[in-house]
């Protein structure tokens, strides 16, 4: 009898691992992307021709916890909007201390120390002036700001100053580069900025109008205050994002013949080291008809996404295409809807998978200990498989996201009735960064439309 009782066991056994295996074999073999996307407004404000509509475009959206903290821009007829600062709370039953709190407050611009929190000391530099076209990101729980172009297009100098919201005061401070001899960016509009191990990353952008795009990259210490510079870009490029310590940057060929494209990408070490800086890295990828690829586009979002087990992603979302009449795909196409040139905004959504789990980065080393937790992350794992069986992993391959329905019942009261933001450009967004959703659900804001209209309304895109 217990003879019988262990062929049965070890018959069990035997089909238990082989379904596992077909289940592992059927895993492998299914395709990461493409990611699907759903979308759900969060809120419509009218143009109410005032400095502070929120009806916008070029401005920026900054996540800091569960709420969303808008600043400056372009409202009504091209004029700049207000130094005020919007807060959206996106998820106020998430937490019982912003349960309470409105789903909307507009804050206006105050210094440090002026409303009864901390001794402002060195931080006291007043309040940003109003500007468009800004880098802006989070820093701990302050939204950083750099750099933009004021009411008259003139890029704004501030010797290398970075700005900080404290969303803890609802106030402003000033970060001032302690040791100014040892170089700092020049005055731009058009950057982007990053936070980087409690630092900050600044990339590229247009030092003044109609001039070429910059490619230099640079590394902010918060706690020393000092800019340090990395190693140029091989190309200028408008569309940059950073992912899991990766500065990555995508570039065309040419505005009228686009065939290929490439990613380039520099990883940030922890600790910067003089004698070991960073190098640059290349993928190419083609952009034909034959090729899933999203066209050349600006001012569209370019962000990183985090699907879990170690996969990441670049979002490349809406923007505008390039105008016929610009020399490179790094000239942004002006978006007058009077020019006889106004380029055509995308409603459309891509992915480009990224290489699964990169190692972290410490001290310009990867460590042992690093690679093993790296190739330990599932992603990696099936990656891996699919590479020695001569499969495609799918890394630097783009996808277009695949809309789902939305939920029409969980529309809020205030949202206009929209089912999608439609074509625009020149929005402001982010990644939702904790809570249910964290890495993949993105909010966006406002932006130009088709028409040429600033539109005033937030949107929720999770991905999954």
């Amino acid at each position: 009898m217990a003879e019988v009782a262990g062929a049965a066991y070890l018959a069990f056994e035997a089909v238990e691992t082989t379904v596992q295996a077909g289940f592992a074999a059927y895993m492998v073999a299914q395709p990461t992307a493409p990611l699907k996307a759903t979308f759900a407004q969060v809120a419509s404000a009218p143009d109410d021709a005032t400095a502070a509509s929120l009806a916008r475009s070029n401005h920026s959206l900054t996540i800091v916890g569960y709420k969303a903290y808008i600043f400056g821009g372009e409202i009504g007829d091209g004029d700049v909007a207000s130094n005020d600062v919007h807060v959206i709370n996106l998820l106020p039953e998430e937490t019982a201390t912003e349960k309470a709190e409105s789903a909307y407050a507009l804050l206006p611009a105050l210094a440090i120390g002026s409303t009864g929190g901390e001794k402002p000391g060195e931080r006291d530099g007043g309040v940003p002036q109003a500007r468009t076209r800004h880098a802006a990101c989070g820093l701990n729980i302050c939204v950083a700001v750099f750099g933009g172009a004021d009411a008259d297009g003139e890029v704004v100098d501030e010797g290398g100053n970075v700005w900080l919201f404290n969303t803890a005061h609802s106030a402003w401070e000033v970060l001032k580069p302690k040791d100014a001899s040892r170089g700092v960016p020049e005055p731009r509009a058009d950057g982007k900025l990053f936070e980087h191990q409690n630092c900050l990353i600044l990339y590229g952008g247009h030092s003044k109008a109609n001039s070429a795009p910059l490619k230099d990259v640079w590394h902010f210490s918060y706690a020393d205050r000092i800019w340090t510079r990395l190693p140029d870009s091989p190309e200028p490029s408008l569309n940059a994002s950073f992912a899991d310590g990766t500065l990555h940057l995508l570039t065309y060929a040419t505005a009228t013949s686009s065939l290929s494209g490439a990613l380039h990408s520099l990883q940030v070490p922890h600790t910067l080291d003089p004698a070991l800086p960073p190098s640059w890295t290349g993928a190419t990828f083609p952009t034909n008809p034959l090729t899933p690829a999203p066209a050349p586009r600006i001012q569209a979002g370019l962000l990183p996404i985090a699907t879990g087990h170690g996969r990441f992603y670049l979002l490349n979302m809406f923007g505008s295409r390039l105008s016929s009449s610009a020399k490179s795909t790094t000239e942004p196409a002006a978006l007058d809807p009077t020019t006889t040139d106004a380029p055509t905004q995308f409603p459309d959504l891509w992915t480009l998978q990224l290489p699964s789990g990169p190692a972290p980065i410490s001290s310009g080393s990867v460590t042992v200990t690093s690679k093993v937790l790296d190739a330990l992350r599932p992603a990696a794992i099936k990656d891996a498989i699919r590479g020695a069986v001569k499969a495609d992993t799918g890394t630097h391959g783009w996808a277009e996201v695949i809309v789902l329905p939305p939920d029409l019942t969980g529309m809020p009261s205030g949202a206009s009735g929209k089912v999608h933001p439609g074509s625009r450009a020149g929005f402001g967004c982010d990644v939702l960064k904790k809570g249910e959703g964290a890495g993949k659900t993105v909010v966006l804001w406002g932006g130009l439309n088709a028409k040429g209209e600033r539109e005033g309304d937030g949107w929720l895109v999770k991905l999954e």
